[in-house]
Order: structure tokens, then sequence, then C-alpha cells
């Protein structure tokens, strides 16, 4: 039988305890890193079509902005196809709302905002 000294006793269930502590720590933090990279990317693969749907409506009014440079709009709604099939009637394709403001004046600011 070995002999143990005083106040060693039970010193290696207390660090036991402590490891335990800071790996669930550790796990509960990897847990919700995955879940947000899991919503994130959920977020990235649904967004993209509304984010071209936004930068062609850029692209229109600059077009529109060379063809007239007296071009002024308010929320002009243009539709988009999104699935290029042609019919820009479709559920899933967009709209988007093209503002270029102020009017009349020689530096303007292009606004567009998806329309769902």
């Amino acid at each position: 039988m070995t002999h143990r000294i005083r106040g060693e006793r039970g010193a290696v269930l207390g660090l036991m305890i402590i490891l335990a502590f800071v790996a669930a720590i550790v796990a509960y933090g990897n847990v919700m890193m995955a879940i947000s990279q899991s919503r994130q990317s959920q977020w990235w693969h649904e967004r993209p079509p509304a984010r071209y749907a936004a930068e062609a409506g850029l692209v229109i009014a600059q077009e529109r902005l060379w063809a007239n440079p007296n071009y002024c709009a308010s929320n002009d709604v243009v539709p988009i196809d999104v699935d290029g099939n042609g019919s820009t009637t479709d559920p899933g394709d967009l709209s988007v709302a093209i503002t270029v403001q102020p009017c009349g004046s020689p530096t303007r600011t292009i606004t567009t905002k998806v329309v769902y």
C-alpha cells in the first residue's frame, strides 16, 4: 500500500473537472461557429440572384444615362429575367426599382432596390 502526502487527495479529480469544463466551453464554441457558418452559407446561396438583379439594374440605369444624359428616375421598376429563359413574368424572376437623383445635376447617384 502506498502512502499519500496530506493535501494530495483529490487533486486529480479537481484537475479533471477543470479540464472537462474547458473542453465543454471549446466544444460549445465550435458548435456555435458551425451553426453560424451554416447560416452564412445558406444566406450566400439564397442571395446571389438578388445581387445580380441589383447589378443589372445599375447597368440598365447607366445605359439609360448614356443614351439620355437628362435621364432621371424615381423608382423606375424594371423586370429582370433571373433564370435566363427569356420571360420576365416567371414567379422566380425579380424586378429592380431604379432611382437616379438629383435631376438636372451633372453628378448623380444611382440606387437600385430589388423588388420580390
